[in-house]
């Protein structure tokens, strides 16, 4: 908005210029004319245009301290942010970052409206209990973002459970873009490195690679869970108001399925999965029906992860045999099959993915990092059955949590 009034105040300046020299109208300097009132009007707009541009520059280095508070929190970063080749990757950084949180913005003013409608509504009915109800959450969740606890009006509670559950699935995107970005940002640190060094500026490469340092400290640490953002002090994400069932994680619970054993080992907050097996799990200890979801934090050091539902429901994630594409198993009959996108479902070695399956009355949905895999459609209002992960083809896999969400039924 700051830009685009400089560029008016400027374009006005520039035109009263022509005029006033007949540059852009031709016989316009000839007419008589109040010239101390051209002047003046001049000299207005030009002190417009340059305190404008003030304001531009001002929001600019209060975002690039922002920025560098951000990116480098141990300190030291004041003269590093004086390179230009690193004040301009940390514009960009801050750039990116508010692209990757723009969704959740978006939701959060969404919903914002939504309750003020909701209230406006409950007003015209007369309902006071709602009404309070409804400002007293719409006013907490402006505060600190934090909901009220289920409420009780039905469609506030509703209103709740559906924010909830699309807040958790922009979380994770989040989280994963978040990764990228720094990850990103490391990568042009090292390529300035490798500039000033190529140079001989060896004292600015040296600052850098420290800067670099810490970066990928950091993206160490959130790429093994210590730190990601929007997970709060538990070790699994938080539920969307159904009842939670925790398999793999801190308190779960589980047993073993499948014709051969199972070893799991535990190390901190991550539990290694290994078989000799192809449908050997952990499981949960009691079941799930339709509408239900599984969500589970894992990786694989070689090939395939299995994440089981219903009766006998599966998908094959980083599919070792045949095409390599993502298979599906219908929970019913237990027959496989691809999914009609073709999609590959492959994954990337060592590395941890947020995996989900969304088990609705007419379709079944499967995610990777909050983006679809792929999706079958059927009935499926009766899929009733335990969840659970587990490795195949010799696979070890290594899982930081498996829960369900068993939902509401609407």
């Amino acid at each position: 908005m700051e830009a685009d009034q400089r560029q008016k105040a400027c374009r006005r300046a520039e035109e009263a210029r022509q005029r006033r020299t007949g540059e852009k109208f031709p016989g316009y300097a000839k007419r008589p004319v109040r010239l101390w009132a051209t002047r003046e009007r001049i000299a207005k707009e030009v002190n417009d245009c340059k305190k404008m541009h003030r304001i531009i520059i001002h929001f600019k280095c209060v975002a690039l301290s922002l920025v560098s508070a951000f990116a480098f929190p141990s300190g030291g970063h004041c003269q590093n942010s004086q390179i230009p080749e690193v004040a301009a990757l940390n514009l960009q950084l801050e750039i990116h970052q508010e692209k990757v949180k723009q969704p959740l913005l978006d939701l959060q003013a969404k919903y914002d409206g939504a309750l003020e409608k909701l209230g406006k509504d409950a007003q015209r009915r007369g309902d006071l209990d709602a009404v309070l109800e409804i400002e007293r959450e719409r006013d907490q969740f402006r505060k600190r973002d934090a909901l009220e606890k289920k409420a009780n009006d039905s469609a506030l509670a509703r209103m709740q459970e559906i924010y909830q559950t699309e807040a958790r699935l922009l979380s994770v995107k989040i989280a994963a873009g978040q990764l990228k970005v720094l990850n990103w940002y490391a990568d042009e640190l090292e390529s300035v490195v490798e500039d000033f060094t190529k140079k001989g500026e060896i004292d600015k490469a040296v600052e850098i690679r420290k800067l670099v340092d810490l970066q990928r400290e950091r993206i160490a640490k959130a790429d093994a869970g210590e730190k990601v953002p929007d997970q709060g002090k538990t070790d699994s994400p938080q539920g969307t108001g159904g009842r939670e069932i925790l398999v793999l994680g801190s308190r779960g619970k589980y047993e073993t399925a499948g014709m051969l054993p199972i070893k799991v080992d535990r190390a901190g907050r991550l539990f290694t999965l290994s078989s000799q097996g192809n449908a050997t799990s952990v499981r949960s200890n009691e079941d799930l029906v339709t509408p239900f979801r599984v969500l589970a934090r894992a990786k694989t050091d070689s090939t395939e992860i299995r994440l089981y539902f219903g009766n006998k429901g599966a998908v094959i994630f980083n599919r070792a045999e045949g095409n390599r594409k993502s298979h599906f198993a219908d929970p019913e009959t237990g027959k496989w099959q691809e999914f009609q996108s073709g999609a590959m479902g492959q994954l990337t070695v060592d590395q941890m993915y947020d995996l989900e399956i969304r088990v609705s009355e007419n379709v079944i949905r499967v995610f990777i990092d909050g983006e679809l895999l792929g999706e079958v459609s059927g009935d499926f209002r009766s899929v009733s059955g335990r969840i659970g992960i587990g490795p195949a083809l010799g696979s070890t896999v290594t899982v930081e949590y498996l829960k369900g969400i068993q939902e509401l039924v609407q």
